[in-house]
């Protein structure tokens, strides 16, 4: 199932209660909330989540993202090679 919260965190947070309800395995999130107060809902949250992409400080859920500075150094050094 996918749910799109169009960016608004109030949206965000009833879909993620509507798919609780519905006794998801677990849900795959690209968050929109921030703050203590949403980092507190989602670690209450009974359903496993895994976060990618925008971490939430203080959630304390696995979250999957990228190095990008360290992407583009590796970028950089190829597209340099590739020129020799």
């Amino acid at each position: 199932m996918i749910a799109d919260s169009s960016g608004k965190a109030d949206l965000e947070r009833a879909l993620l209660e509507r798919l609780e309800a519905q006794k998801m395995a677990g849900i795959v999130l690209a968050a929109n909330g921030r703050g203590e107060d949403y980092a507190e809902f989602l670690r209450n949250f009974k359903t496993p989540i895994v976060m990618f992409d925008q971490k939430v400080e203080g959630a304390e859920r696995d979250f999957v993202g990228s190095d990008n500075p360290a992407h583009h150094r590796h970028l950089d050094g190829a597209s340099t090679a590739a020129r020799s």
